[in-house]
């Protein structure tokens, strides 16, 4: 319902809905981000208030027009945070959903436009990239794990602390205890420094960010399984983004338009789609409203790929007037071009900004995306000015993460070259004993196939730790997604 304070015939305002991506964000983070960055490339005061704790007003000196923003803020839905998603991301999971376009394909998932040489030829690039991933993934925990052993040992010697251990049986010492409590005391204290000490190498900083960031797109895709039972995550951050669509609707906002990035374009997707379930009629009378959809940074293509059944949505007729536009930036490994969304009329723009670390980050701040929104909204063009430093930042992380890589997939070949190491000790062993009770030939052979025995043997402990293991669990991770329960 529209209400004269919102609306006049010479001021109007417009609703913009926002859904921040992955990762532990907080609340107000991702509009403070896009209001930041309109008040830097603007040239006219841009003002803000705040009316309630996800709406904030923002006027705009040089448009008759206020932009309303409704905050989607989904980061404490339980199940999303804290606790709940420990051993969220699990990189050998990553393995087996790239997996998942050979099963699909097998399976008839995918549209018949869908060519079968380029569907396979990707399917193998992505088993590629994720054995790839895999193996600088084990390469930063290992580093990590140094790096924080290092820390500690530190920390230590910088307060000329004993191990707890020894403090403990100091203390008892000095309590007057006999020697059997001293003993039972220093045992007590040893097992749990052991325990404390396994708990962090287990899971260590590496997996909490995994779990947080990463993590988050397992937990919700698996959440909005057509075959999920009611009630899970993934409903109650549909539920969420259902309730701003309709506070919009009833503030009386002349339009509203649709702000995603990253895993939010997933839920943006989901909810005006309405995949898990018909919406009422409240929702569905709030979806004509929506006149802009715009997606930065989106996975939806890849989402497409692996996942068809979360992404091949029909478009509601509600939404046959909604205009989408989405930004994707070669640099940027998340996002990607929506070829397979041509029913919902994708428009697909290309922006060019940051370098290989931040590229996923910055889209509020690209010349085209900015001045597009601004446009659509404001009616005003407001066009972010360009620091001489930004090509330069952005070659330098583009340098810098290809090196970064390397480093950590070296360290991630650490199992294959032990196991090879391995071998080559067995290999010695047999030709010293060989050579001492055998003849001079045995010797040889052993000698001669010793390089190949180290090869072969650390080449078969990769090939089923980024191969051959992801292969035979896929089939069984496969089918909870296409057979309901």
């Amino acid at each position: 319902m529209k209400t004269a304070s919102d609306n006049t015939e010479s001021h109007q305002t417009v609703g913009l809905l926002v859904v921040h991506g992955i990762g532990d964000q907080d609340r107000g983070e991702t509009p403070e981000k896009l209001v930041e960055a309109l008040r830097n490339a603007a040239t006219e005061p841009i003002a803000t208030t705040i009316r309630s704790t996800d709406v904030r007003d923002v006027d705009f000196a040089g448009s008759d027009r206020t932009l309303r923003i409704y905050e989607v803020y989904w980061a404490d839905v339980a199940g999303m945070r804290g606790s709940a998603t420990k051993g969220a991301f699990d990189a050998e999971l990553l393995q087996v959903a790239a997996q998942f376009p050979r099963l699909n394909r097998r399976a008839g998932l995918y549209p018949e436009q869908e060519g079968r040489l380029g569907v396979r030829m990707w399917s193998q690039l992505l088993v590629l990239f994720a054995g790839i991933l895999y193996l600088a993934l084990s390469g930063l925990k290992l580093l990590g794990a140094m790096v924080e052993g290092a820390r500690q040992a530190s920390r230590h010697r910088g307060r000329h602390r004993s191990a707890p251990a020894v403090e403990s049986w100091r203390a008892a010492k000095a309590d007057g205890l006999p020697i059997h409590r001293r003993i039972r005391r220093f045992a007590a204290s040893s097992a749990a420094t052991a325990r404390e000490g396994a708990e962090q190498a287990a899971y260590g900083w590496l997996d909490r960010e995994l779990d947080e960031v990463a993590g988050d797109i397992f937990t919700y895709v698996e959440a909005a399984n057509p075959n999920t039972p009611p009630g899970s995550p993934a409903d109650a951050i549909l539920r969420r983004f259902d309730d701003a669509l309709r506070q919009a609707a009833h503030d009386g906002c002349s339009e509203i338009h649709v702000l995603a990035h990253s895993l939010g374009t997933v839920i943006a997707y989901h909810a005006l789609a309405g995949l898990r379930g018909e919406a009422d009629d409240g929702t569905s009378a709030a979806r004509a409203a929506v006149t802009h959809i715009w997606t930065i940074g989106s996975p939806l293509d890849k989402v497409a790929f692996v996942w068809p059944s979360l992404a091949n949505l029909e478009r509601p007729a509600a939404l046959a007037k909604a205009r989408w536009r989405n930004y994707s930036n070669p640099l940027d490994p998340v996002s990607g071009r929506l070829d397979r969304f041509a029913s919902w009329g994708v428009v697909n723009q290309t922006v060019w900004a940051g370098g290989l670390f931040r590229s996923h980050v910055i889209y509020e701040e690209t010349r085209r995306f900015l001045r597009d929104l601004s446009e659509a909204i404001f009616g005003v063009s407001v066009i972010p000015r360009r620091s001489p430093w930004s090509a330069l930042t952005a070659v330098a992380e583009s340098v810098l993460a290809p090196l970064l890589l390397f480093v950590a997939m070296m360290a991630g070949l650490f199992l294959p070259v032990y196991a090879g190491l391995v071998a080559w000790g067995i290999k010695w062993l047999l030709g010293t004993v060989v050579g001492v009770a055998s003849s001079s030939a045995g010797s040889a052979i052993i000698h001669w196939s010793g390089p190949w025995l180290s090869i072969g043997f650390g080449g078969l402990i990769l090939l089923v730790m980024v191969w051959a293991g992801p292969r035979s669990r896929a089939p069984e991770a496969h089918r909870k997604w296409h057979q309901p329960d």
